[in-house]
């Protein structure tokens, strides 16, 4: 797996097996199980930290630039945020509300 240009600090898979990778070099990307680049999913104004995937099968980014994004697989952007603190942590919680942890010391339900 080659694509990104600085050390990958955030992994997930999505419901149908690809994987999905976060830089320190300030994109996501989608990558096939055997390696193959499918996708540039979005890029950040900082490091990505933390992702998750939707039960919808989108993909959840959040950075150092303390936004929160969203997107499809091929990487059109469904939704925006703008948090207080950067996120050190993102998952999905039931009823499908995110749930932050960032690094103000902070959990919030989105």
């Amino acid at each position: 797996y080659q694509g990104h240009t600085d050390s990958v600090h955030a992994l997930c898979m999505s419901h149908d097996n690809h994987i999905i990778s976060g830089s320190v070099d300030w994109s996501v990307r989608l990558w096939s199980i055997d390696g193959q680049p499918r996708a540039f999913l979005t890029s950040h104004k900082g490091p990505i930290i933390s992702l998750c995937v939707t039960a919808e099968n989108q993909v959840v980014s959040g950075s150092h630039d303390r936004t929160i994004r969203i997107t499809d697989m091929s990487g059109k952007e469904l939704a925006f945020c703008k948090i207080d603190s950067s996120p050190n942590a993102i998952a999905m919680a039931s009823g499908n509300q995110l749930v932050i942890s960032s690094m103000d010391g902070q959990v919030s339900f989105y």
